[in-house]
């Protein structure tokens, strides 16, 4: 026997945009699971912070690049407490993450913290 629903369930949860410090996007995953930004024309760190505390918590980075891209390019990193480190950043089949860096295109990260040093990611390019 399921669970009767009786209305919409209305959950919001609208992105967090991200700021730029010294090239680094930091999203901090105790404030909120969703976040997005534009990019500059720079290489970029997308950092997740705070990761030891959200063990299970999963969302989306929405990433729109810029207009002009000749010197972007893009990095990806997790903060579990002891420091950012790419190597806690785990994609399937152990690819490394090839960023489309074409002008103005959106793509979009999505994560899993799945353990207490390791975030799942999938990467999805070319929203147009």
């Amino acid at each position: 026997m399921g669970i009767p629903v009786l209305g919409h369930l209305d959950i919001k949860n609208p992105p967090t945009t991200v700021a730029n410090s010294s090239g680094t996007r930091r999203c901090t995953l105790t404030d909120n699971n969703n976040f997005k930004f534009t990019s500059l024309n720079a290489a970029t760190t997308v950092q997740l912070d705070d990761c030891e505390k959200v063990l299970g918590q999963s969302g989306v980075i929405v990433i729109t690049n810029a207009s002009s891209t000749g010197s972007l390019s893009f990095s990806l990193t997790a903060n579990f407490g002891s420091g950012a480190s790419a190597s806690n950043v785990l994609t399937p089949g152990g690819s490394t993450i090839s960023f489309n860096t074409t002008a103005n295109v959106t793509h979009m990260i999505s994560y899993y913290v799945s353990a207490d040093d390791a975030v799942l990611v999938n990467y999805i390019g070319m929203f147009a």
